[in-house]
């Protein structure tokens, strides 16, 4: 597997256009373009979403890792007493992706 651009990543309006540029150290990585009427709406959220990439990413392998090590999953359903402090990195980088 190719190694990816590393975060973090953030988004900003292009200057012409209705799209966003994914950006890193001030050097643009990705665009989304809106295309159309229909489609320009998405391209903040689709921008947020790939910003949040590398974080999304992080998070899973982290939590992945942890879990199958701490006995997360009691008989096939989640714990509820795990403090490992997983739900509000979790929570951050949603809010990341989704606002």
């Amino acid at each position: 597997m190719s190694k990816h651009t590393p975060g973090p990543w953030n988004f900003e309006a292009m200057k012409r256009g209705d799209g966003f540029n994914i950006v890193v150290d001030g050097g643009t990585i990705a665009q989304t373009w809106g295309g159309n009427k229909q489609r320009s709406n998405e391209q903040g959220p689709n921008a947020r979403l790939i910003a949040a990439a590398p974080e999304l990413l992080k998070f899973v392998e982290q939590w992945a890792g942890h879990h199958l090590n701490c006995d997360y999953l009691d008989e096939g359903n989640p714990r509820t007493d795990c403090t490992c402090g997983y739900d509000k990195s979790r929570d951050e980088i949603l809010a990341k992706a989704t606002q």
